[in-house]
Formats: structure tokens, sequence, C-alpha cells
């Protein structure tokens, strides 16, 4: 499943020229700056750009926003804390806070970046990047009703801002109110038809939704719009596995890890659907991969379990699925497949107890209900 981190929806990309008077004062620099944002690809050429800018005018705030920009793109977060710091300290703008607020929240340092967004709206009262940076940091920290407020605010102050109302639908999603969160979404594709992650994320909820026909179009518009964009490729495979279309979903799950190889949820995915193809000796390889990539991850745990208990395998399977389990209690699949496992060996307390489970933590999880009324009857 794509992680949805509302952070990732807040990445700066407000490149800023220089104003006319620097460059009158400092036409090289001028020139080597224009260089970079024309460039504008997170490569090590445009930072170059704007390292000689700043050598020709070290008072060119411009300068080292756009620096602090592309190194954030190169997640070199330190560094591009530094250069935010040096672009407020040329010259005081709240969209330098805004940008440093951003850098500190990358590298982790959540108390700091949002002491710099609440600066910002010091100065600037209408700054909804500011109050988006604000929502940011609470989705951060789990506190979803608060960045509602936040990113609500943020709204207010910009209702023209696809972003914004990106980021509202990843939390509204996360409060579990996905019919708000769908209108959200769509309300950021019709502010800016090219918002390939919203897309992603109407696809995800209509495929949850068993809205097959609508998720389907949603994600073909999101692969042709961001096609190195590995969730892209994830949610696509994923749409086709619910469909039980697994060929399909494999071949989607492999283009995701084409782009990233240590995509712990593709390398889960993918194991499922090669089991499903009856490729399992493939199929346990890449959960056993998976959990390399993420050792206590409880959902690779539970589909190797899963993968085990298909191929009658029942002590790797119950071992596995007591690891997932342990990792998270709330995994009602693992459950579930516990009590398929007990009740194949006979145990048929345990069996109930763990449909009985399933059923509570995932009231749409049919097979548990199903599992359960057979064991009683």
């Amino acid at each position: 499943m794509l992680v949805k981190n509302i952070s990732a929806a807040l990445v700066l990309t407000g490149l800023l020229f220089p104003s006319q008077g620097a460059a009158e004062d400092c036409t090289l620099a001028a020139i080597e700056l224009n260089k970079g944002v024309q460039l504008s690809d997170g490569s090590t050429t445009e930072e170059g750009y704007y390292r000689k800018a700043m050598q020709n005018c070290p008072k060119l705030p411009e300068a080292y926003y756009n620096l602090g920009l592309n190194l954030l793109r190169q997640t070199k977060h330190e560094a591009a804390v530094e250069a935010f710091r040096k672009a407020f300290d040329t010259r005081e703008d709240a969209a330098f806070l805004v940008a440093l607020g951003t850098a500190l929240a990358s590298k982790g340092d959540l108390d700091a970046a949002e002491k710099e967004y609440r600066n910002a709206l010091k100065m600037a009262a209408d700054s909804s990047d500011a109050q988006a940076g604000l929502a940011a940091i609470a989705e951060r920290r789990g506190d979803y009703t608060k960045a509602e407020d936040a990113i609500r605010a943020a709204i207010q102050l910009a209702p023209n801002e696809s972003m914004h109302f990106l980021n509202l639908g990843v939390v509204l999603e996360k409060l579990g109110r996905t019919d708000e969160a769908i209108t959200s979404f769509e309300t950021a594709t019709a502010k800016r038809s090219d918002l390939a992650p919203a897309y992603v994320h109407l696809g995800q909820l209509y495929t949850r939704q068993k809205k097959f026909d609508k998720a389907e179009p949603a994600l073909i518009k999101a692969s042709y719009l961001s096609p190195k964009d590995a969730r892209v490729w994830l949610a696509l495979g994923s749409y086709y596995e619910s469909r039980g279309e697994y060929s399909q979903a494999k071949e989607q799950f492999q283009k995701t890890l084409e782009l990233e190889k240590q995509n712990s949820s593709a390398l889960i995915n993918l194991g499922i659907v090669m089991t499903h193809l009856g490729e399992e000796e493939q199929g346990i390889a890449k959960l056993a991969e998976a959990l390399k990539v993420s050792p206590n991850n409880s959902r690779a745990q539970g589909a190797l379990g899963w993968a085990y208990l298909r191929d009658k395998k029942l002590l790797e399977a119950e071992q596995a699925l007591l690891a997932a389990v342990k990792a998270d209690d709330k995994n009602a699949l693992a459950h579930n497949n516990l009590g398929v496992l007990y009740e194949l060996q006979g145990i048929k307390d345990q069996a109930r107890e763990h449909f009985t489970k399933a059923g509570q933590l995932d009231p749409l999880l049919t097979e548990a209900k199903t599992n359960l009324e057979r064991l009683q009857n």
C-alpha cells in the first residue's frame, strides 16, 4: 500500500528569480542563478549554478533559497537547513522561514520545524504554506484532528491551491472519512488536472470500495502523469490484485521494484500474487526478501504464513503467523489464517478465538465470519 505522508505533498517548488535590484548589482550572479532555475532538475549541476551565484554575490537571498530547494531534492537536509537560514539572514522573508521549517521537518526535527512555521505566521498571517506546514507536523505526530484544522485554515487563505486539498484528503482518509476524502481529492484534480498523487489516492480509495470502473481510469492517468513514481505502479498493481488479475498485478509490482528495489510493500504484494499464480517457491522467496528489508513487518510475516499454509507447511506457517500478530496484534488477516491453521490441526477453541478476533478487527473481512460460522456449525 502506498505510504500516505502529508509532508510529501508539501515539497517546495517555488523557485525565485533575482530581484531587479540584485540583478543590476550582481549581473554575473543573476546569470548563474537563472541557469539553475531553468535547469531545475535537482542535480548537482543545478546546485553548482547556485553556488557560483553565491560566490559572485554573497548577498543574493534567492541564490541561497533555490540552493536549499535543490539540496532538499537531493535529500541533503542539513545542508538545506543551512541554506535557508542564510537566505533569511540575507533578507527576512516569511517564505524563507516556511522553507526552513520544511527542511527541518524533512530531517525529523518536528519541534524546530513547528517553531519556524509559527514564526512565519507571525511575519505573514496570510501564509497558507505556513498553515500547511503546521498541518504536516500534526499529521506526522498522529494528531489528525489538529492537522485537519490547520489544513482547512490553509484552504481559507488560499482556496485555489490544489495541494491543500490533496493534503486535506490525506488527513480525512486517515480519520476514516472516506467519502469526504474522495471529494477533497476530486477537488484537487479539478483545480490541477496533472496532480498525480491525487489520482493515486482516488484510485486506491475506489479500489477499496470495489468501484473498479472509477479506480482504473484514475490510476491509469496517474501512470501517464508520473511514470517514474513507484507509488503509482504499486497502487495500479494493488488494483489488479483486488480484481484477481494476478498476471497484470505481477507486472505492475515488478515495475515498482525496477524503480525502488527495496520497496517492501511491492515485494510483499509480488510474493502474494506469485503464490496465487502457482509460483509458490518464488513467491515465498519474495516474501522472505521483504522481511530482510523490513524485519518486523507484520504484513510480510502474515503473507509468508499464508503462503506456507497454502503449501501445507503448517509448522512454518504457524511460526510466521504468530510473528505477524506479535508484531501487530491488529493484523486481522493473520488472525484469520491462524484460525484456519488451528482448525486444520483440530484445535477448535484457538481457531474460534482467532476467527472472532479477526472479525472484530476488520468487519469487512467476510472470510473470518464465514470461517467462524462453519466452525460453530
